[in-house]
């Protein structure tokens, strides 16, 4: 899924890469999951200097919950989170 983000006119993300993966086992709870996601977008916010509305941020973390859910209920072993930003679009891969 990819999200766009904006910089409130400071610039391209192209520049400033930002990445955070996580591995999740089927018997954890999704709030962890849930919980990077929100950590992420914070992070992109703080260090990046960068503008997430919050409809962004409640996609991003919607889809991350609903793709681990989905992953541990159906795929063997553990599954890894990957969120990253790339020129202002939020990347989720699960």
């Amino acid at each position: 899924m990819d999200v766009p983000v904006h910089d409130g006119g400071r610039g391209s993300l192209s520049g400033r890469p930002s990445s955070l993966s996580a591995s999740f086992e089927a018997s954890e709870d999704i709030a962890p999951a849930r919980h990077l996601a929100l950590s992420f977008l914070a992070n992109v916010r703080e260090v990046h200097g960068l503008h997430v509305p919050d409809r962004v941020t409640g996609a991003v973390q919607l889809v991350v919950s609903e793709l681990v859910t989905n992953a541990l209920e159906y795929a063997p072993g553990p599954c890894l989170v990957t969120l990253s930003t790339v020129e202002g679009v939020v990347e989720v891969t699960v």
